[in-house]
């Protein structure tokens, strides 16, 4: 009987060994894949179920958010001004802000090695520092102070920085994640109202 046990035991061992082993190796990839699976999907989305009219119009939004330093203070009111509905853009801005930012928590040290993408986070992380230095209550308030900072509408402020801010303070990956989905939606929020009572102005 206690032979029995003792081979049943060492089976348990090894099996959790190998499982160990997969999961170390498993896990790396799927951190790296699932950020570009959730693009692709949200992509083969929009193709499928939106007028083609419409999709140019959410391609020009990406691009003028994503590759334009005022980002969301001009991407949410250029997408109002084609006339998508304010409850697609917020959920859209939400959408990049939250896959970019789940790519550089689990990704950041890939990232760093990509020709050019490299040095331009190393520049958002020496413009993250100064920051911090100069926003010292971001450190003191902790996951709160990243959210605020995140939402805070001004020049160097957003996902990106705040996913490298996190890393900065030591937070986990999941806090970072979560308090850069709740500033980019308190911020695309705001800025969608304000975008709103200036269009009806006009």
């Amino acid at each position: 009987m206690g032979l029995e046990l003792e081979r049943v035991r060492k089976c348990c061992e090894k099996l959790y060994a190998k499982t160990i082993l997969v999961n170390s190796k498993l896990l790396p990839l799927l951190k790296l894949v699932i950020p570009f699976l959730l693009a692709a999907a949200a992509i083969f989305t929009i193709k499928s179920f939106v007028e083609p009219e419409v999709q140019v119009k959410y391609a020009a939004v990406f691009f003028i958010y994503f590759f334009n330093p005022l980002g969301m203070e001009i991407g949410i009111p250029a997408g109002l001004s084609m006339g998508l509905h304010p409850a697609s853009i917020f959920t859209f801005i939400l959408f990049i802000d939250a896959t970019t930012a789940l790519f550089l928590v689990w990704n950041i040290s890939y990232a760093e090695k990509i020709p050019g993408v490299g040095r331009l986070l190393r520049r958002t992380e020496e413009r993250g520092r100064e920051f911090m230095g100069k926003y010292t209550w971001v450190r003191r308030l902790g996951f709160v102070g990243l959210v605020l900072f995140v939402m805070i509408p001004i020049y160097g402020t957003g996902a990106i920085t705040g996913s490298i801010i996190g890393r900065i303070l030591g937070m986990s990956p999941l806090r970072v994640w979560l308090a850069v989905i709740l500033g980019s939606g308190l911020r695309s929020g705001l800025i969608t109202l304000i975008a709103l009572g200036a269009l009806q102005l006009f």
